[in-house]
């Protein structure tokens, strides 16, 4: 393809004409989607999503940077911050790398670094574990913490929450200021 190429097409999808213009680029980006987005009525009632597509959202989560530059079309459904949002209790600090939002699934995925200055391990249920917004707190839908972090080390896990409390759809806003809520086993 020339270096200055372009081109045009017009594309009927139900009953919709879409106009897209072509140009070369230097990174090529092959991939159109288009997705449909059910009436908001329609979604309120939407199932939420099974532990398996949440384990495949935390996937794409930590496969975000790798997606984002190989496949750049797959993760234009995905809002991402990076807030470093930090939170001190006792000996532990935590830490709110990252906040991944998939509307689809009204999902969020929060990576969070555990830091213990202690001198002993420190446990914790991770089902116990809760995101709080404002006063609001969640209950984690799926994780991958493993409930202990070692004296004086670090650990990352991966954190789902879906929907409200009530199981209604939440529509959380990834410019939300959120923390962890950790408690420490016996």
């Amino acid at each position: 393809m020339q270096a200055d190429a372009v081109g045009a097409a017009n594309v009927i999808f139900r009953d919709r004409v879409f106009a897209f213009s072509f140009t070369t680029e230097a990174e090529p980006d092959r991939t159109v989607t288009f997705y449909e987005h059910p009436a908001k009525t329609e979604r309120r009632d939407a199932a939420r999503p099974m532990p398996h597509q949440l384990f495949a959202l935390i996937d794409q989560a930590k496969e975000f940077a790798a997606l984002s530059e190989q496949y750049p079309a797959l993760v234009q459904r995905i809002e991402r911050t990076t807030p470093e949002t930090t939170t001190l209790a006792g000996d532990i600090t935590t830490i709110i790398e990252e906040v991944f939002r998939f509307d689809d699934e009204d999902a969020l995925i929060l990576r969070v670094r555990f830091e213990n200055r202690g001198k002993h391990a420190f446990r914790y249920a991770p089902a116990q574990l809760e995101v709080r917004i404002g006063q609001a707190c969640y209950p984690v839908a799926l994780t991958d913490a493993r409930g202990e972090v070692p004296a004086e080390h670090a650990e990352i896990v991966m954190i789902a929450i879906v929907g409200n409390p009530d199981g209604s759809r939440g529509d959380i806003s990834i410019k939300n200021t959120f923390s962890v809520v950790v408690s420490p086993l016996p």
